[in-house]
């Protein structure tokens, strides 16, 4: 788990997932020409996005310091 924690800390690593999901957004877009059906097309963007969405939260779960977090809980109470 820190090795995850290490690689989505890298600032290489969102450059490199911004150009993923430029990818794969656009190439329904690149395809639009072929035989795929527009169902078909709405299916995978939904899943791609829900797919970034999760990348996202492991990337913001990697910054996040915990200790912050629960110093700041304390200092409310």
């Amino acid at each position: 788990m820190e090795t995850l924690r290490k690689l989505l800390k890298h600032p290489e690593f969102s450059a490199v997932l911004l150009l993923f999901c430029t990818a794969l957004f656009g190439w329904p877009f690149i395809s639009i020409a072929g035989p795929s059906s527009p169902a078909v097309m709405f299916v995978y963007l939904f899943i791609v996005w829900a797919a970034v969405i999760v990348l996202l939260f492991f990337l913001a779960r990697a910054h996040g310091d915990p200790q912050h977090l629960h110093t700041q809980s304390e200092s409310e109470n």
